[in-house]
């Protein structure tokens, strides 16, 4: 029942525009970016970016979890509130009583999406990086155990932030209140608190959490690189995503299907 639940889901998912586009945009503004951060880098005299060390090529390949993944977390929202907005989340219930294998699957479903998207804009990141590099003689450092981890930190956190999205879409059930609260918050109000609050604090807002959690990221280098430890940050991101789902699963208990 649970793989026929899930495989439901991900139908539901990929034979939707809404998906593709998500993805295809994620990778794009990524590309985007990480080409702009990179001939500043490799162009402007007072650049902060230290292009030739491991540390600064390893935060260009990570800006997707420092920048772009509030597509991930659209994307967990899409998930779920998906079936709200277009009414046909009470046929689904009515289909499946079990709400736990239901909210399950589609919890599963985020983090699937969010897997795959980390992993495309990762690889968009690694291969414009790269080729950019080359053509200054710069070396990509792929073979460094920093950039292993680092990459590895940035695909779990995107993962991450779209069970988080999925959670919220629970939550709020709305999906442009949802969206347009996570885009809000994200690019605007959490920027400004990373500034506005001392170091010890601001470390543990979640955007400075996903930062260190993927091992840091341009985000890091622009405001403070965060006190905490890689294995810490993902620990606390896990316990984040965590109380999001759960919290969005005693919300999803208790819709009234009409």
């Amino acid at each position: 029942m649970m793989v026929a639940q899930l495989s439901s889901e991900l139908r539901k998912l990929t034979t939707t525009w809404s998906w593709w586009a998500i993805g295809a945009a994620m990778v794009l503004c990524t590309t985007a970016l990480v080409a702009v951060l990179l001939l500043s880098g490799l162009h402007l005299e007072q650049s902060p970016l230290d292009l030739s060390s491991v540390a600064g090529v390893k935060a260009v390949y990570s800006l997707g979890a420092g920048i772009t993944y509030v597509f991930t977390l659209v994307a967990g929202i899409v998930v779920v509130t998906g079936e709200y907005q277009t009414g046909t989340m009470a046929q689904t219930l009515l289909a499946n009583p079990d709400r736990r294998a239901v909210y399950l699957s589609k919890v599963l479903a985020a983090a699937l999406s969010g897997l795959v998207f980390g992993a495309a804009t990762l690889a968009a990141s690694v291969g414009t990086t790269a080729a950019l590099l080359a053509t200054e003689g710069l070396s990509p450092h792929l073979g460094e155990s920093a950039v292993a981890q680092g990459l590895g930190g940035t695909v779990a956190t995107l993962t991450l932030w779209a069970v988080i999205g999925a959670g919220l879409g629970a939550l709020v059930r709305n999906q442009l209140v949802a969206v347009v609260a996570v885009v809000v918050l994200s690019q605007a109000v959490e920027p400004m608190l990373r500034i506005a609050l001392p170091g010890g604090a601001a470390d543990y807002l979640p955007s400075s959490i996903a930062d260190a959690a993927s091992g840091g990221t341009v985000m890091s280098l622009a405001m403070g690189r965060s006190a905490l430890e890689q294995g810490t940050a993902l620990i606390l991101m896990l316990a984040l995503t965590a109380a999001v789902a759960l919290v969005g699963a005693h919300r999803f208990r208790r819709y009234q299907v009409t």
